[in-house]
């Protein structure tokens, strides 16, 4: 019997420290590193918020990126503007694009006004993606996580003014 409940409370700490891995773990993150809205042309695509475990945005740390959409896209466009984005930051590794590209249309979900999609770079350098805080996808490469979040971070970013607002520069709007 003994040996019955030690196995019970080792399962249940494996059980609970599992759980806590695939979280959303952003909650020890409160400080905002920063936020901003993207828009394009004249509508608002998505608000986002930066959360760092500091408050202050450092590339080696972990990081959640929390996108809160305001209109009603496909997930297939998404995760095709992401490669593009990586694209154009530099990335020219032909079957990296193919791959990511695939995994990130099946990871994506069409989303509609109110949705939230959230990236977490985690300590492992890994990427964990959450919908409207259920875990939907997990990429184990930290070559993908540190291109897919130079998408918005990165000093190559589409969208530099983006990019300060996120990052809390000086002379970024508030």
């Amino acid at each position: 019997m003994h040996r019955f409940i030690s196995l019970f409370i080792f399962f249940s700490i494996c059980v609970v420290h599992s759980a806590k891995a695939h979280s959303t773990g952003y909650e020890s993150f409160k400080p905002v590193a920063g936020e901003t809205t993207y828009r394009y042309l004249f509508w608002d695509v998505y608000s986002a918020q930066l959360f760092t475990p500091t408050g202050q945005y450092n590339p080696e740390d972990p990081l959640a990126l929390v996108l809160t959409y305001k209109m009603t896209l496909k997930g297939k466009d998404i995760a095709e503007r992401s490669i593009k984005e990586m694209r154009l930051q530099g990335l020219k590794d032909k079957s990296k694009q193919v791959a990511w590209g695939n995994t990130l249309k099946t990871i994506f979900p069409d989303v509609e006004d109110g949705d939230v999609l959230l990236g977490q770079k985690n300590a492992d350098g890994s990427t964990s993606f959450y919908y409207n805080n259920n875990q939907i996808g997990f990429i184990d490469d930290a070559d993908f996580t540190s291109w897919f979040f130079s998408i918005w971070l990165g000093p190559k970013t589409s969208e530099p003014a983006l990019r300060s607002e996120l990052l809390s520069l000086e002379g970024s709007k508030k």
